[in-house]
């Protein structure tokens, strides 16, 4: 019996160290001169966003970028969100303003922007988001001539508590996550607050119609079926290029986001969903078969490897000791992790539960 879990512990330990050697690691930089400066559309969809819309709308017409426009499309908000966009738009001649009247929904709304932008490239963006810097939308495009689509990376503002330090390392793990995946070409999301395609990409797949029935996926759906039609995808990580989101302030308003997260990966595709029940069961399965083999006398050599595990992890991110908006998440990563996995338990019963809102 000890043996096994001893077993079951290295088994883990394995993959998880082999994931944050061969997925984590930081990805690299576009840096590319772009050749041309197509028009970019961006797009907000907002639903009761007054108190928030109007930062966002500003970062992005405060952008470096010789031509882009801006809508924003209503999804029936009930507070000032309408009135706001178009007191600011009277005053812009590059935001445009849509309502849409349809069935509530932000595909839907998405998608009525989307029919009406007159730029070649698409670039979307939360209400709740804004660039960290005037360079956002060149430093996206910069690999423009290579590539379909562009994700990039949106972290959460640094706020304090434990709970705001545990979504910052979680997004940021994601963003390795999924960038990691696509330099091994198993390319399966992006986020909608940071995401840039050509509307011809978008029109190719036939836009949102294999997953509109479903309340999330705008974006890693999008790019799965970008990806099944042969299109390219590039990940942009450069500082410049992020777009930071207001953080959840309430646990359960955390657990509600991250299951309408997790309700979207059973569509993914197969070898994709068996690599990402891989390294969550692992993380989950490292601290359950800890915690037994502390009552063995392989307790104390579990302990040492997985401080070993904790160093290799502090190593590969200490980039985030460069970053303000990671910095004081870096030390807390080993106790991070352990709440991490501790989540990904109570989370799991949300995959038979069908998220109500968007």
């Amino acid at each position: 019996m000890a043996i096994g879990l001893f077993g079951l512990f290295l088994v883990c330990l394995s993959i998880q160290v082999a994931v944050w050697l061969r997925i984590y690691r930081r990805p690299a930089d576009i840096t590319d001169v772009p050749l041309s400066n197509p028009k970019i559309s961006v797009i907000i969809a907002a639903k009761n966003e007054a108190h928030q819309i109007k930062e966002c709308i500003e970062r992005v017409l405060d952008q470096d970028y010789p031509d882009f426009e801006l809508i924003v499309v209503d999804d029936h908000s009930t507070d000032e969100t309408l009135d706001v966009l178009h007191q600011m738009s009277a005053v812009d001649p590059r935001i445009s303003v849509l309502s849409h009247d349809g069935k509530p929904g932000k595909k839907k709304a998405l998608a009525k922007a989307i029919e009406a932008a007159t730029g070649i490239w698409i670039a979307t963006i939360d209400a709740d988001c804004v660039p960290i810097s005037k360079y956002w939308l060149i430093s996206m495009i910069r690999s423009h001539q290579h590539a379909d689509t562009i994700v990039g990376y949106g972290p959460y503002a640094a706020e304090r508590g434990l709970l705001n330090k545990l979504i910052r390392y979680e997004a940021w793990l994601i963003c390795r996550q999924y960038m990691g995946m696509l330099r091994l070409n198993k390319t399966y999301m992006g986020v909608g607050r940071n995401l840039l395609y050509k509307k011809e990409a978008y029109h190719r797949v036939g836009g949102y119609a294999t997953h509109e029935h479903l309340l999330s996926g705008d974006d890693d759906l999008l790019i799965r079926d970008m990806v099944q039609e042969g299109m390219t995808v590039y990940a942009q990580y450069a500082p410049e290029s992020w777009t930071v989101s207001v953080p959840k302030h309430s646990w359960a308003e955390y657990y509600q986001q991250k299951s309408r997260h997790v309700s979207t990966a059973i569509s993914y595709e197969r070898s994709v969903q068996w690599i990402l029940a891989m390294i969550s069961f692992s993380l989950i399965g490292l601290y359950v078969a800890l915690g037994c083999n502390m009552l063995t006398a392989f307790g104390a050599s579990c302990l040492g490897m997985l401080w070993l595990r904790s160093l290799i992890m502090w190593h590969l991110s200490r980039d985030m000791l460069r970053e303000h908006l990671h910095r004081d998440v870096w030390a807390w990563i080993p106790l991070l992790d352990f709440i991490l996995a501790v989540f990904y338990i109570s989370l799991s019963f949300t995959l038979f539960i069908k998220p109500k809102e968007w």
